[in-house]
């Protein structure tokens, strides 16, 4: 049984929205955020673009799509595990990736929220934290991800970013301090990994990645 402590702090009420392809957030106020995802994502974007380009538009497509749909599915499962539900998804490749990631959540604890949307005025970003617990001794922010093979720590910078990113949202809206920032990740070749880093290691490189999908936006519209 997954242990439950969730925060006292009202947090802001957050609805998605799509403007130009492209997620954003706005609050209750009227106050516009951009997705993390599409911000920190800005940094493969150009190994992203020639991997549609040698591949083509249909095969990246459907690649993204089953991709999205499996880690969807997994991140589901992974939700109903954590609040002592049970399963009955029939996603073949989603059930694999639960199982194989299992053993890498029995150290959650004291869990403070799941799927839990997040935003930072100073920041100017939004999204939703996959899992706000401890993990082991320290509380920490969790992120689950798949993957169709082992991911080596140069591959996953932008993981960092976004972590680091719900870190600060988390602090700024709760006054809590969340230091530790963790990553959870499942292969389909059958690997599994366990990131575990301090994200104040991060705190400048996601300012100066920020700064940059700004000017970017501004360049080009």
């Amino acid at each position: 049984m997954f242990i439950h402590t969730p925060s006292k702090v009202t947090l802001p009420t957050l609805k998605r929205k799509n403007e130009n392809h492209k997620r954003v957030y706005y609050d209750q106020d009227g106050n516009r955020y951009e997705s993390v995802t599409n911000v920190v994502g800005s940094i493969d974007q150009k190994g992203l673009q020639e991997w549609r380009d040698a591949v083509g538009e249909d095969v990246a497509n459907y690649v993204s799509r089953k991709a999205m749909n499996t880690g969807t599915k997994m991140h589901n499962m992974v939700e109903n595990y954590l609040y002592n539900k049970k399963n009955s998804e029939k996603n073949l490749f989603a059930k694999a990736h639960f199982e194989n990631i299992k053993p890498l959540l029995q150290p959650i604890t004291n869990i403070r929220g799941l799927e839990e949307r997040l935003c930072s005025k100073e920041l100017g970003l939004a999204g939703t934290a996959d899992c706000i617990a401890y993990y082991g001794d320290n509380k920490a922010i969790i992120d689950f991800k798949t993957s169709s093979k082992q991911k080596k720590e140069e591959w996953i910078q932008k993981y960092f970013l976004q972590t680091t990113a719900y870190s600060l949202m988390w602090e700024e809206l709760t006054g809590e301090k969340i230091e530790q920032i963790v990553i959870l990740i499942t292969g389909e070749d059958g690997s599994r990994d366990t990131f575990i880093r301090n994200r104040n290691d991060y705190i400048e490189e996601l300012h100066n990645t920020i700064e940059a999908f700004k000017l970017d936006k501004e360049q080009n519209g």
